[in-house]
């Protein structure tokens, strides 16, 4: 079919292209699960709003002041532009982003995480034995326990994308932060 012969003039075929380049932008974006938007850390970007990711109160401590009208500068009255001074323990996927480690050092496909084992922490992090000598002077040592030894899961306390929590405060109660 012609351009130049139909009886609208082309409009529905214009509406057709418009239309398709919309979805050749928006389905890869789609596809990959991810918005336009989405960035992992802005520390050190006055022009990123702080709101855009910290807006969820499950995301802030209970005591943090409402941030959805913040920007940048309220936020660095509290917390340093130059360095992380935060108040609270980061959760884990705060303190690697900060240390240069992305998401895809840990998950095989970003693009659809899914949980990550033991093993894959101990490829940063060293053996079992090794990540509970470097903890021996806390008592009690949290990852040499006295009924399981060093082969607790890293998981057990340390949560990627929530606050961490000790799997011993279960049963014990020990005053300790878990990152």
């Amino acid at each position: 079919m012609v351009l130049g012969k139909m009886r609208n003039g082309g409009r529905g075929c214009r509406s057709l292209l418009v239309t398709l380049g919309c979805l050749v932008i928006v389905l890869p974006v789609a596809a990959w699960g991810g918005s336009l938007a989405a960035t992992p850390m802005h520390i050190d970007s006055e022009a990123s709003r702080c709101s855009e990711c910290h807006r969820e109160p499950t995301v802030l401590p209970d005591r943090h002041p409402d941030v959805a009208g913040m920007n940048y500068s309220q936020c660095v009255e509290c917390h340093s532009a130059e360095e992380v001074n935060f108040a609270q323990p980061l959760p884990l996927d705060h303190i690697h982003l900060l240390s240069g480690i992305g998401c895809g050092d840990c998950h095989s496909d970003p693009a659809t995480p899914g949980p990550v084992g033991m093993d894959t922490c101990l490829e940063c992090h060293g053996s079992a034995r090794d990540v509970a000598d470097e903890t021996a002077q806390l008592d009690p040592n949290p990852h040499d326990s006295p009924h399981y030894g060093v082969d607790l899961d890293c998981t057990l306390c340390h949560y990627q994308h929530q606050p961490s929590e000790l799997f011993c405060s279960q049963c014990h109660t020990f005053d300790m932060v878990v990152p």
